[in-house]
């Protein structure tokens, strides 16, 4: 997986997302102890994204995302120099937000989670998306992460090609397991195959957060088509965790455009 995203075009902006999300899982596990032995998915859930929130927002602050942006655009375009693509990343910022804070609804995942990002590609600086319907699932006490719902069992089966389980290894007033935060991509397994290793306890195999992120932003899992974000996975039936990296309004580059220099050689600048 960590392969394919060595070629991703956004990379060291990609990584500065991931840095932050992993912050803010290992603050949620800090503050665990002080949580409601009623605590549930949803409550760990908003708790993630407040730290992410935080994290996502100093990063921005404190320059990091324009430098890791600075750094893939002039990896596109190293022809264009420093100073353009310091211009270019100049405004950039992240943040996260949690929409439709309601209860689950009838598609049967906790939450979707959708990353926004500019593409960096082919001259073209356009914003696009990646989804993923994720099921959030804490370990129960007895140890079983607990079963599916009838409406989740219904309606799951046809999702499986964009929907992940966030496993929250986390039980109120005990220490939390090696990795508190795990992830099962359904693509390629039956639902029927998940909710047996759901009530068993056993997987093939799970995956940490950085892992499956970086498998989202390759398109291993999740989809970036735009009907299935907008019907199936960004809906008000349903939270959305949605993570933005973007310009303010009015600062976002359109793009970039070659024309012919003197010396005949491709010269790229920065359109509005």
């Amino acid at each position: 997986m960590a392969d394919k995203f060595d070629a991703h075009p956004t990379r060291s902006t990609l990584t500065v997302l991931f840095e932050c999300w992993k912050a803010a899982e290992r603050e949620v596990v800090a503050r665990w102890r002080w949580s409601s032995t009623n605590a549930d998915e949803p409550f760990i859930t908003e708790q993630l994204y407040g730290c992410l929130n935080e994290k996502l927002s100093m990063a921005t602050q404190d320059g990091r995302v324009e430098r890791a942006f600075a750094e893939d655009f002039y990896r596109q375009y190293p022809n264009l120099g420093h100073f353009i693509a310091n211009d270019a990343s100049h405004g950039l910022f992240m943040e996260c937000r949690l929409h439709n804070r309601v209860e689950e609804g009838k598609t049967g995942g906790d939450f979707g989670l959708v990353i926004s990002r500019p593409a960096v590609e082919f001259m073209d600086l356009r914003q696009t998306e990646q989804g993923l319907l994720c099921q959030a699932k804490r370990r129960q006490a007895y140890g079983s992460w607990g079963g599916l719902s009838n409406n989740q069992a219904r309606v799951l089966p046809e999702r499986v090609e964009y929907l992940a389980f966030i496993l929250y290894d986390l039980l109120p007033g005990i220490a939390t397991g090696p990795n508190p935060f795990q992830w099962l991509p359904c693509k390629g397994h039956s639902i029927t195959e998940v909710e047996t290793w759901l009530l068993t306890d056993k997987f093939p195999s799970t995956t940490d957060s950085i892992r499956t992120l970086k498998s989202l932003a390759t398109g291993e899992i999740g989809t970036d088509d735009r009907r299935t974000i907008e019907q199936v996975i960004r809906l008000k039936a349903r939270p959305e965790l949605s993570i933005k990296i973007d310009w303010p309004d009015g600062q976002r580059p359109q793009g970039v455009h070659a024309i012919n220099a003197p010396t005949q050689q491709d010269v790229v600048r920065l359109y509005n």
